[in-house]
């Protein structure tokens, strides 16, 4: 059921700009972006375990009510072809209106924190040193955390390097890593589209976390953004795991939300 529009959050420049940021990045993987009711879907049948790459958006604030939007999510997606059901929902008062209501259908709900940079991050003395190299020098790296994790599987690694490749293709780009013993066990990503820089895709493996390696790739990326002087330096990071507190040490600070509600599997 839709119901009527009753109003919207006062405007925070910086917080909408990086919004603005994540959602076009997102879109730039998906094989194309169609219109619905309450907003935009990207959909990438190419890519259909992807949750960045298949998803609605939701534009239009205070109309719909979550089972209507489950409804919409299992028609468009499904006939998009993606492998579950996500909605995005950027602004932050319709997201909390509508969390019970996918809550109490079962689905998951991420919290994606916007964190802005303060400043320029110093590595400590005797910390690990990043570097930077090619994209094609970290694929192996990528590979094998993804292969570690619960969800990996070799098609859901090929499908996450498919979309690193068009987001390169789409946004300015950079790889950092910090090696220990030669080889490359921490890594992040620096996409920019010249006023705004997201430190993306920062990743250890698991058995060497807790050395600095994560510390020194995000202070390696960030001082080479700082470089190119954008208007805004950005990281998002899960509001309710530890991350964000690394991210905080190192000089950013919360902006905002945009919260994300998905399903694995076909139901709607």
């Amino acid at each position: 059921m839709r119901r009527q529009v009753t109003g919207s959050l006062p405007a925070r420049p910086e917080r909408d700009r990086a919004a603005a940021f994540l959602l076009a990045r997102h879109a730039s993987a998906a094989d194309r972006i169609e219109p619905w009711e309450g907003g935009r879907a990207l959909l990438a049948p190419t890519l259909p375990d992807l949750w960045d790459a298949n998803h609605l958006i939701l534009d239009r604030s205070g109309e719909w009510e979550a089972p209507d939007l489950m409804a919409q999510a299992a028609r468009v997606l499904g006939e998009g072809g993606a492998r579950h059901r996500a909605v995005v929902v950027p602004n932050e008062t319709e997201a909390r209106r509508l969390a019970p209501g996918f809550a109490a259908a079962g689905w998951d709900r991420d919290r994606l924190l916007l964190m802005a940079l303060r400043g320029t991050p110093r590595a400590r003395p005797g910390a690990p040193v990043a570097r930077e190299l090619p994209p094609d020098a970290i694929g192996a790296l990528r590979r094998e955390m993804v292969m570690l994790e619960p969800w990996g599987s070799a098609g859901v690694a090929a499908q996450l390097a498919e979309h690193q490749e068009r987001l390169r293709r789409a946004l300015a780009s950079r790889c950092f890593v910090a090696p220990a013993g030669g080889r490359p066990l921490s890594s992040c990503e620096l996409f920019s589209d010249g006023g705004v820089a997201e430190v993306a895709d920062v990743g250890t493996l698991p058995a060497h976390r807790r050395r600095g390696l994560a510390r020194a790739v995000i202070v390696a990326a960030a001082r080479a953004a700082r470089a190119t002087r954008p208007n805004l330096v950005m990281v998002t990071a899960d509001a309710d795991d530890w991350p964000r507190e690394l991210y905080a040490r190192l000089g950013f600070e919360p902006l905002g939300l945009i919260e994300r509600f998905r399903r694995v599997g076909l139901e709607g």
